[in-house]
């Protein structure tokens, strides 16, 4: 509880100087379905499992507010999400922001 404590104090305090930090969600688009890991171009390897996970760690771990929306698509016409985060009790800054995000992408 202490190590989670203290990670949650610096991820705090980047926050004294923004508002919200956007993320990718995840840091590549949909595996195939028999897919188990990810080759990394730096030549190093990560499950699938273990890399949807890692970019919103720090939100679970630290409680901050946190939203993923849609982003677009990429180059092979995948969705690609975008996570909020915010402030600690900011939860209205995140949803303002991922409305704002989301609202130009949303059909008429």
């Amino acid at each position: 509880q202490r190590a989670r404590g203290l990670i949650a104090k610096r991820w705090g305090s980047l926050f004294s100087d923004i508002d919200v930090l956007l993320t990718p969600t995840v840091p590549q688009t949909a595996a195939r379905l028999e897919q188990e890991t990810f080759d990394w171009e730096d030549g190093s390897q990560e499950s699938v499992s273990e890399a949807y996970v890692r970019l919103c760690a720090p939100a679970n771990v630290t409680g901050l507010p946190a939203l993923t929306v849609p982003f677009g698509k990429d180059h092979q016409g995948l969705p690609v999400g975008v996570q909020i985060m915010g402030k600690a009790f900011d939860d209205a800054k995140v949803l303002q922001v991922g409305r704002a995000i989301e609202q130009p992408l949303s059909p008429i």
